[in-house]
């Protein structure tokens, strides 16, 4: 492999790590403000996007399997961040829903997680926008192609 190729790819993965850092960083504070700890918000966020998911959806969507995630899900639960309901058509089906409770107490969270994000972006020019959405479109499109996932996934 060409020096120059490999050090773009080393660059790309540093990058990519760097960012994920910084924004796991930022949205730490963001979830501290609102009395939930970083490793929550993601669920939290998804949960709260999709008003009512089930366990196995949630679990396909964040990658976790469905006894990993039931485990965080009566931790939520116990703090009153989520609710738990079993379908009345197939009792083996379970709902997961943000607490009337949270959504009283933190608004309707994932839109502040977005709101913070797109404020960031907007900091940057017309251009550089652009750039940021092709390359991240490029970068979903590959990342798509070596997985199992091949719906759009939404967050």
């Amino acid at each position: 492999m060409n020096k120059a190729i490999k050090k773009t790819d080393t660059d790309i993965i540093k990058l990519l790590y760097q960012v994920f850092v910084l924004l796991k960083n930022e949205m730490g504070k963001l979830l501290e403000e609102e009395g939930i700890s970083s490793s929550h918000g993601i669920i939290i966020k998804t949960i709260s996007e999709h008003k009512r998911i089930k366990i196995t959806e949630l679990s396909e969507l964040l990658g976790l399997s469905n006894s990993t995630l039931s485990g965080i899900i009566e931790k939520l639960k116990v703090l009153g961040i989520v609710e738990r309901k079993r379908s009345d058509k197939d009792r083996r089906v379970v709902y997961v829903s943000i607490s009337r409770d949270f959504e009283k107490r933190h608004g309707d969270f994932h839109q502040k997680i977005n709101d913070y994000i797109e404020k960031k972006v907007k900091e940057a020019g017309q251009e550089d926008r652009k750039k940021i959405a092709e390359g991240l479109t490029l970068l979903k499109k590959l990342l798509e192609e070596s997985t199992n996932l091949k719906k759009d996934i939404e967050f």
